[in-house]
Order: C-alpha cells, then structure tokens, then sequence
C-alpha cells in the first residue's frame, strides 16, 4: 500500500488521505474515520491529466488551413486538410505532415481541378520570409506528392492561366534546324 496526499476534490470525492493498494481498492484511513469517501489510484490521476492538457495544435492548423482555402478559392465542391504538428513544433515552424484533398476547384484566375490531392512530408516553415514578405517559403525541401486530376475544360484552363503562359514563354527554347530561308543555288540536284 501506498499513501497519498492532499488530493483536492476533482470529477469524484477524494479524502484528504487514503491509502490505495495496488489492485486500486479504496481503504479508510485512520483521520478519516467519520466517512469513508473513495480514492482513484495514482495511475487513474495521470490518465486524467494527461487527457486535459491533449495539444490540439493540429486541430487548431487544420482549421485554419481549411479556413484559408475555402477563403482563397472562388468555388468549391469540397476541402479538406489533415495537419500533423505540436505547439513545440509550430512555435519552430515545423509541420510534421499535411495532407489537402479537394474536389471541384475554381480560383480566381479561371485555374479549375476536378480533384486535387497533396500528401507532404515534414516542411520547415520560414517565419522571417513569411512574416516580411507575406509569402510561405519553406527552409527545406519536403518530400511529398501531388495528383491532379483535370478534365478537358481544366487543362485547357491550366494551359491559359496566366503563370503557365510566363513559365511557357522561357521554359522550352527549340533551335533552329533549318535557316530562315533556303539559299538558292545554281548547282542542281543530284
């Protein structure tokens, strides 16, 4: 047996002393003779504590970020988000990993999915940038996947969007295999 001491009363009437055996049965101890009231034992008291102080930073990050995009989008059919972080994590700018799955999307520059699932690994958020610049920026290279399925009208639609077009311009630059007019020649053909 052991005893315990000075336990305020939470959720059940606890005794100021009360000696708990290890099976966790309740005894009566010597100064509380006029009532016997019953004591949870030690490792019912941590489950309690344990269960009040749950950290729900992801919740809270996965709200958030459902928030942001149903802000940010122009239509939607669905969003969804699940977030895997710590308030420890958080406060360093580390997400242990974030999952986006999306249906029907439409944003404000016509750019339109008719699915759209994100899986990411652990990211380094940068706070200076995003606080500065107002731009997420990540301090390392996550490792992750994404799959976007497009109709027609949304590929047509990815292919006119306004950053496509800027990246399309530079991206690809095709030589020349031919000049630009044939030089004309008096030697005739073989």
């Amino acid at each position: 047996m052991h005893s315990s001491s000075q336990l305020s009363p939470q959720r059940g009437a606890y005794t100021r002393r009360c000696n708990v055996p290890a099976n966790g049965a309740a005894v009566a101890s010597k100064s509380s003779r006029r009532s016997v009231r019953l004591c949870r034992p030690a490792a019912a008291l941590r489950t309690d504590v344990s269960s009040a102080t749950k950290d729900v930073t992801a919740d809270i990050m996965r709200a958030v970020m459902v928030l942001s995009l149903k802000n940010r989008l122009k239509q939607y059919q669905s969003v969804e988000a699940d977030v895997s972080c710590d308030a420890r994590g958080l406060l360093d700018g580390r997400f242990n990993a974030l999952s986006i799955d999306g249906r029907h999307w439409v944003t404000p520059l016509k750019m339109t999915a008719h699915r759209l699932e994100v899986e990411i690994g652990t990211m380094q958020v940068d706070y200076g940038r995003l606080l500065t610049e107002r731009k997420v920026s990540m301090k390392n290279i996550p490792a992750g996947s994404v799959r976007i399925h497009l109709s027609s009208k949304d590929m047509g639609n990815f292919l006119a969007h306004p950053m496509f077009q800027r990246a399309a311009e530079t991206a690809v630059q095709v030589p020349r295999l031919l000049p630009r007019a044939l030089p004309t020649s008096s030697v005739p053909w073989p």
